[in-house]
């Protein structure tokens, strides 16, 4: 999956776990059913159009979309990323709020690997629908402030109209510390005090006191 289907399983599955209702919208592939919940999501797949030419068919998918939320709506908002503008005739007649969350416009990406020019002139339509949804919609997120300071410049958008949310993730948590070990404490010594204590510590040896005891008997 790509950045954006990975952004929005995990972003749905938590608010479903929060409880609130969330529908995705996806396109339709071979396998899948129609319609499924999925960890307290519902998922609604979109048939592909099948229309001609490449230009046609992103406005056809922008029509279905529109469609759907309309039949299965009202909601209380509706996100959609920019990228080939999907939400862009819904934006134009919503009946919902409509937040656009930047992932990387069609025309950035084309900057970035300097794309030919039949490729731009192909992408019109695309990058059409990508900037009049973003300038339509309710509110325009960014997962970097970079991303929007550009897209602010060269769609002249107000900076003050997009928000900053950064893309969560879930950060390695470091492995417990181990239990201290418990504390040693000395026992009390068993062995009587007595006048030297190295031979005390000895065992098995006599004292001094008692060998003098001794020799001092077997002289008399």
């Amino acid at each position: 999956a790509g950045g954006i289907a990975t952004y929005t399983q995990k972003t749905t599955r938590m608010l479903a776990a929060g409880g609130q209702e969330v529908h995705v919208y996806a396109e339709a592939h071979a396998g899948a059913s129609q319609s499924e919940v999925l960890d307290g999501v519902s998922i609604h797949r979109l048939p592909s159009p099948g229309t001609r030419p490449r230009e046609l068919r992103f406005l056809q998918r922008a029509y279905d979309v529109a469609m759907a939320l309309r039949r299965d709506g009202p909601f209380d908002l509706v996100q959609a990323c920019e990228w080939e503008g999907e939400a862009a005739i819904y934006a134009r007649f919503p009946r919902s709020p409509v937040v656009t969350r930047l992932a990387t416009p069609r025309y950035l990406v084309e900057a970035l690997n300097d794309a030919p020019a039949r490729d731009r002139r192909r992408s019109a339509v695309v990058r059409a629908l990508e900037r009049r949804q973003t300038l339509r919609s309710t509110a325009i997120i960014s997962p970097s402030r970079s991303l929007a300071e550009v897209v602010a410049r060269d769609w002249k958008i107000d900076p003050d109209r997009i928000m900053l949310v950064p893309t969560g993730i879930q950060l390695p948590l470091p492995a417990p510390s181990p239990p201290p070990p418990p504390e040693l404490r000395p026992t009390p010594s068993l062995i009587p005090p007595c006048a030297h204590p190295t031979d005390a510590m000895l065992p098995g040896r006599e004292s001094s006191a008692s060998r003098a005891s001794q020799l001092g008997r077997s002289e008399r």
